[in-house]
């Protein structure tokens, strides 16, 4: 996951470093094969979405933001619609949103004109100088529209035969990009692992710090529980012992004092109203 993370964001980032390094991108002369893997037209007419497909090719090679490249595949969409029928041009629109992504480095991706990588972004100053330089006029537009190399021939074996090729062509690209991906699934399903064992080593850790730290405080808990309960024991003790010792005294001053009053010198009142006290 990590290499992943790593090679989308060097990818996203390219077209900054090489703007702020000084290194001006150059942007390739105009080229198109038509629809690429798809056929101009009908075998009736076989250049009869042709000029949809042209101004398409223009956009891709041009490059742009997403909001750019969805409009381009929208008008492609609108343009073999009113050409063709409907159902077509949902067809083309579903190929050139899976297989127009600038990830993937085919001669048809969305900035073509631009080395690889050109993902999607605001063209810069520089880079609209360039488009606006070597884009074609509109008449040579036309011209190209005209007398372009993807004429399917004049007959249906020329039509297989370029079918053939054009298949031959995107399987090995297919191929050439599974292995791509599979290698970058490999490499980013062996880093989540990894990422995945540190993180689990890391919570056993802090979990065994954390038990530790409770069942320290627990013992402290106790301690401090039964020392606080001795002291309160010990206290209550002393307490009952002062007592006992001062319930002692009192007793023995009485004695003192009913000896005394008991004497031979008391007077008869005394000597009655401590024996009324004592009954």
């Amino acid at each position: 996951m990590k290499s992943i993370t790593i090679l989308m964001l060097s990818l996203l980032c390219a077209p900054l470093w090489a703007e702020s390094s000084g290194r001006q991108i150059t942007l390739q002369p105009f080229s198109s094969d038509g629809c690429s893997a798809f056929p101009d037209g009908t075998l009736s007419d076989r250049r009869l979405w042709h000029r949809c497909c042209a101004a398409h090719d223009l956009a891709y090679w041009r490059g742009g933001s997403y909001r750019e490249r969805l409009f381009a595949d929208q008008e492609l969409e609108r343009c073999v619609s009113e050409v063709a029928d409907p159902e077509l041009a949902l067809l083309m629109m579903a190929g050139v949103r899976v297989g127009g992504t600038p990830l993937i480095p085919t001669s048809f991706r969305w900035g073509y004109g631009w080395p690889y990588p050109h993902l999607y972004h605001t063209l810069t100053a520089w880079e609209q100088k360039q488009v606006r330089y070597l884009q074609p006029s509109a008449a040579a537009l036309a011209l190209f529209e005209q007398h372009s190399t993807t004429d399917f021939g004049q007959n249906e074996s020329e039509l297989e035969r370029r079918w053939s090729r054009q298949r031959e062509r995107l399987q090995a690209e297919f191929s050439r990009n599974r292995q791509q991906f599979a290698q970058l699934g490999q490499r980013g399903t062996q880093a989540l692992g990894e990422r995945v064992a540190e993180t689990r080593a890391l919570l056993d850790r802090q979990l065994t710090v954390r038990r530790q730290m409770l069942q320290q405080l627990e013992s402290d808990w106790r301690r401090q529980w039964q020392f606080g309960r001795t002291q309160v024991t010990t206290t209550m003790q002393a307490i009952e012992t002062d007592l006992q010792y001062w319930l002692e005294q009192v007793e023995a001053m009485q004695r003192e004092v009913e000896q005394v009053l008991l004497s031979d010198d008391a007077d008869d009142g005394d000597k009655k109203g401590i024996e009324r006290g004592r009954r």
